[in-house]
């Protein structure tokens, strides 16, 4: 799936009601978003549970700029999205709801079990899967 640091941004900011429905950000608020997302990219790269360090090393996505998209497995365009809302509440002094704070936790699992999931066997690479070079984000498998 294609997305943009602009997309991500926006969806995040609209979770912490910062912005409308049919609102988009202001520059400054989208400097600000990209800001948290680099910074939650970089925690979730050097973090275990959201990468597979193994055949083929996953790296998280790299946002360079607010309009460039990026490819993003589907399984985790919402852990990234929700995340990042949990990370800009603050920087915006908004309130971020339980349903919003579940619905993170939950997608971060869903990722970190998939991943798990690949480590252990259960799953298997298909024609590609998260990595740099020539690799191209994708899904594994269930292993039969």
């Amino acid at each position: 799936m294609q997305r943009s640091a602009q997309q991500l941004v926006t969806r995040a900011l609209r979770l912490v009601r910062v912005i409308g429905q049919d609102e988009a950000p202001s520059a400054s608020d989208s400097s600000v978003g990209l800001a948290g997302l680099v910074s939650l990219m970089a925690m979730w790269q050097a973090s275990p549970q959201m990468t597979y360090g193994g055949e083929c090393e996953s790296t998280m996505p790299t946002f360079v700029d607010l309009p460039t998209a990026v490819d993003i497995p589907d399984e985790l365009v919402p852990a990234i999205e929700y995340s990042l809302a949990e990370v800009l509440a603050p920087e915006f002094g908004a309130q971020i709801d339980a349903f919003t704070v579940s619905m993170a936790a939950k997608c971060r699992r869903i990722w970190g079990r998939n991943l798990a999931a690949l480590m252990m066997g259960r799953m298997r690479l298909d024609t590609y899967w998260i990595g740099s070079g020539d690799a191209r984000y994708g899904r594994g498998t269930a292993v039969e």
